[in-house]
């Protein structure tokens, strides 16, 4: 094929169109990164070797035409016919030109804060630090590293799931098992380390909101649709439950579907408020969706368990999760007015922070100090509300403003210590023991007596049958 020609070709058909469209059709053609990235974005069919892109109304045009690999054939007036072409719109054109923008810009700020010379290594820069300086990233770090994002989001996303599965290993295993001290203080670290650098990935392997690289992985398995996050939400901290139900939230209608069946299957309180998390991050996000999330959690205690285990969790439970339902419908309405004043008194709280002291610190500072707290926001109803809120307040915004600038980062960075892990896992480790002590449980009927859980069933052929205690 001969590109050069074409080339010519195309330049010489200029004539038909308007000055403005001559305008934008010679950016397409001086910046031909800008038309790959176009091409990219739009899901072209297999057969379509060339594409008609609109630069006025899709219907009329003008338009250009390129091959589906980014070189220019012709251009065609107003009026004159595409044929059987795939014709792109121009809105959106426009928009994957505003996307390649911001792109743009986050190029620049890769290779000023890594001072690399090529892309290739600026990435592997970025990425490196991500995984392995997980606690000390900053905002320009992170809107840095975001500019691979629509190149490498797929990627991202697997290894992001790669470790939420790890966590919940490591956090079992480092729960459970007595090491000797230089290789629990190692173990304490990796797992502090991988805490972090999952939830960097979480929000860059979706904050493009591209569904299609779950819908790969995941396939028709509901149960990893709907532990997306879980993996982040176990750590029991806000600095890590925050992002992963931001996360499920971007990718919205996806996950939706096996988010609600979840919430009459899930048999353990904990992977309950992870749907919850996520529910409201779905609803908080996508504003088309918030009604159906609001009446799945308004309909908790009329709600159908779907297994014995699900229905022994709403019996012995049934009034803590009407609690945290209503909770999560209430934040659900909040308006962004109310979550910046939000996150402003939350930021202020965790930090001790007075009128004085917040007056000298910017908004956006304030605002993304809440995200950056280990504080617990799972094991008990005030810090559960705690999450909702911070959820809800975050689901709209940008991932960055989760990030603190390099300056402030620096300033409040905090050292770790073996302790800090160990805080971590012992939040979860007292709230397992407390919820197996029997004072906590309902009482157990005799084998022949109907089950507490409601199945109508003989309790010894229900959830005191030998397959139910042992699952």
């Amino acid at each position: 094929m001969n590109h050069t020609g074409h080339a010519h070709h195309f330049l010489s058909r200029l004539d038909r169109l308007a000055s403005a469209e001559v305008e934008l059709a010679l950016q397409l053609y001086r910046e031909p990164a800008l038309l790959r990235a176009v091409l990219a974005a739009v899901a072209l069919p297999e057969s379509a070797e060339r594409v008609a892109i609109a630069l006025g109304e899709a219907a009329v045009g003008p338009y250009l035409v390129v091959t589906r690999d980014g070189h220019f054939v012709t251009c065609l007036g107003r009026g004159m016919s595409t044929g059987q072409l795939h014709v792109v719109p121009r809105g959106q054109l426009d928009g994957l030109a505003g996307r390649f923008e911001s792109l743009r810009e986050r190029l620049a700020l890769a290779f000023r804060v890594t001072g690399a010379n090529t892309g290739e290594r600026a990435c592997s820069q970025l990425l490196r630090r991500v995984i392995t300086a997980g606690d000390t990233v900053s905002r320009e770090d992170f809107l840095a590293v975001s500019a691979w994002q629509p190149l490498l989001g797929s990627a991202l996303m697997g290894t992001y799931l790669a470790m939420a599965a790890e966590l919940l290993e490591q956090g079992r295993l480092l729960r459970s098992l007595r090491l000797p001290k230089a290789r629990r203080e190692e173990a304490l670290h990796g797992y502090w380390a991988l805490l972090h650098a999952a939830a960097h990935l979480a929000l860059l392997g979706t904050m493009g909101g591209e569904g299609e690289a779950i819908e790969q992985i995941a396939g028709d398995n509901l149960t990893l649709r709907s532990a997306f996050s879980f993996g982040l939400t176990s750590s029991a901290a806000l600095r890590f439950i925050v992002p992963g139900a931001w996360a499920v939230g971007r990718l919205g209608k996806r996950l939706l579907p096996a988010y609600k069946r979840a919430l009459a299957e899930d048999v353990a309180f904990f992977d309950w408020l992870d749907t919850v998390f996520s529910l409201v991050a779905i609803g908080r996000r996508t504003s088309g969706l918030r009604a159906e999330v609001s009446k799945a959690l308004g309909a908790t205690r009329e709600m159908v368990p779907r297994s014995s285990g699900a229905a022994c969790l709403r019996t012995e439970m049934g009034d803590e999760l009407a609690a945290v339902s209503a909770a999560a419908v209430d934040r659900l309405a909040m308006d962004d007015a109310e979550s910046d004043a939000l996150l402003a008194r939350v930021g202020a709280h965790l930090f001790g922070l007075d009128a004085a002291k917040l007056a000298e610190i910017p908004d956006d500072v304030v605002r993304a100090l809440p995200f950056t707290s280990y504080s617990d926001g799972l094991t008990n109803g005030k810090h559960v509300l705690a999450s909702l809120s911070l959820i809800a307040a975050s689901a709209r915004r940008a991932p960055e403003e989760m990030y603190l600038p390099r300056d402030v980062e620096r300033e409040l960075r905090v050292t770790w210590e073996p302790r800090l892990s160990e805080e971590l896992l012992d939040r979860i480790g007292r709230f397992e023991r407390t919820q197996r002590a029997p004072a906590v449980r309902a009482p157990r009927p005799g084998p022949n007596e109907p089950c507490s859980c409601g199945s109508g069933r003989k309790y010894k052929k229900c959830c005191g049958s030998p397959a139910a205690t042992q699952g």
